[in-house]
This record gives structure tokens, sequence and C-alpha cells, in this order.
């Protein structure tokens, strides 16, 4: 049986130079107040990327003016992503020159995401010439991330991405092993309304 994931203890374990966080829902209020405050890796991150559903953000802002992202491209970049179906990964990578820490599983970047649901999560860890048995995987996410700023672009977003590449230079992008493409196949995609076909990594294409 798997040991149960502190997901809070582990992202206020270290501090990052870079974040880029993949969710479905997103709420600002608990986003804001409480993560930004009290996980170390997101405290003093100045890198900090928000890539949600833009549908669930077109919703969020048509919502309680309460509710609305307050520190949104102040504090952290929010970009909606709009495929033809949901954008539905859950993906947090995060990065300094030497550290990274990536987590995929199914919360939410929501209260409930991780606080109160029973969620299928699964961290990795990464420091330069000491523990890099996951780096492609890393590498991988990073890859995940270009694409989808190619498929949904910001500028945003696009001149974010090349920087975690340079200051964190284990996370430059070789050819991935077929065994973690095979990997992100399955844990990086989206449903299409009209089909059960997927949104996969690194095939990714535009008509999904």
């Amino acid at each position: 049986m798997s040991a149960q994931l502190d997901l809070h203890a582990t992202l206020r374990k270290y501090s990052y130079d870079h974040a880029f966080l993949c969710t479905f829902n997103f709420q600002p209020e608990f986003f804001e107040n409480y993560c930004l405050e009290q996980f170390e890796s997101l405290e003093t991150n100045n890198g900090i990327s928000v890539i949600m559903d833009g549908l669930e953000l077109d919703r969020l802002l048509a919502g309680d003016a309460s509710d609305w992202p307050l520190k949104a491209n102040i504090r952290y970049f929010l970009h909606g992503v709009r495929p033809r179906g949901r954008f539905h990964p859950k993906l947090f990578l995060l990065a300094s020159k030497t550290r990274g820490l990536l987590v995929v599983g199914s919360a939410n970047l929501t209260r409930s995401g991780l606080t109160r649901n029973a969620e299928l999560v699964q961290s990795f860890s990464f420091e330069s010439e000491k523990m890099e048995a996951a780096l492609s995987l890393f590498q991988a996410a990073r890859s995940f991330l270009g694409e989808v700023a190619k498929l949904w672009p910001s500028t945003e977003l696009s001149q974010r991405l090349p920087n975690i590449a340079q200051e964190a230079s284990r996370l430059r992008i070789p050819v991935i092993a077929d065994t973690h493409a095979g990997a992100w196949r399955t844990v990086c995609f989206a449903e299409r309304r009209e089909s059960s076909s997927i949104l996969s990594f690194p095939c990714l294409s535009q008509a999904a």
C-alpha cells in the first residue's frame, strides 16, 4: 500500500523561484490568502503561473466579486486555456537553480482539493548532482508546459518558460524517453466533448 502524502508539508518544505501550477478549478481566495502565505514554496516565489481551464475562468469572473482573483497578474500570472473540451491536468512544477518539486494527481488548486478531498497524488523531487532519478519526468513536464504555451499562446507564459530553463539548467529538455512519454499520455489529458479521444503528451494537437 502506498504511503499517504502530506502535500501541505511537501509544499512548505523548500522555497523555489519558479512555479507552474495547472488546475481545472481554481479558488483565488484560498490561493491568495492561504497558499501564498503558508507554503514556503510559494511565499517568496516571484515566478508563479497558474494555468487553468478557460471556461472555469469565465465562470469565476462572471460570479460574485468576492470570489474574483484580486492578486492575479500582480502577485502571480493567471492564464486560461481553451481547448475544444476542457483543460483538466493537475500538475505542479516548482524549481530553483538546484532543486525541483513535481506534483501530479487529481487535486485541483482549491481548498477542498488541497485540504479536504481524498485525492490521488504523487510527488517527485530532484536536487542537482544528489537526487536526479526523476529528472527526466521534470523535463517531460517542462516540455508539456511548452506545448500548452504553443497551443494556447500567452506572451507572459512564453517569457516565463525560458526563464525556468535558463535558471534551472537541469530542466532543459532532451529527447524524452518513450517510457516517460507514455506516462504523460496517461497523466496529462483532456477529454473531448464529442469523442473519447484524449489530448495526449507529447503529441498535443490544436484540433483536440
